[in-house]
């Protein structure tokens, strides 16, 4: 089933591709409605995640930095990087 599209072009871009379509004897509807079939047949390509596009981060954590009663420290006990580091400490001194 057909339905009809209104486009907003330049007018001396819609003369130009009436001519060269002409001359190839098609039709603007049926130039366009290729056109969609394509766009829509497109896929679009798998996203990666964040790990494999740049790799797991590793930042240094400040221990003692971290070990303060202030808002920074608060705020880096409450990471997983915090948390392997004292996992890494207890097992240390065990």
């Amino acid at each position: 089933m057909k339905t009809k599209l209104t486009l907003s072009v330049d007018r001396d871009t819609l003369a130009k591709a009436r001519r060269r379509l002409s001359r190839r004897k098609r039709t603007l509807s049926a130039e366009v409605d290729d056109l969609l079939k394509r766009i829509a047949a497109e896929t679009e390509p798998e996203r990666k995640g964040w790990i494999e596009q740049f790799g797991d981060l590793v930042i240094p954590l400040d221990m003692e930095l971290a070990e303060r009663d202030t808002p920074v420290g608060r705020q880096l006990r409450s990471t997983g990087a915090y948390r392997r580091a004292r996992t890494a400490q207890r097992k240390k001194k065990a």
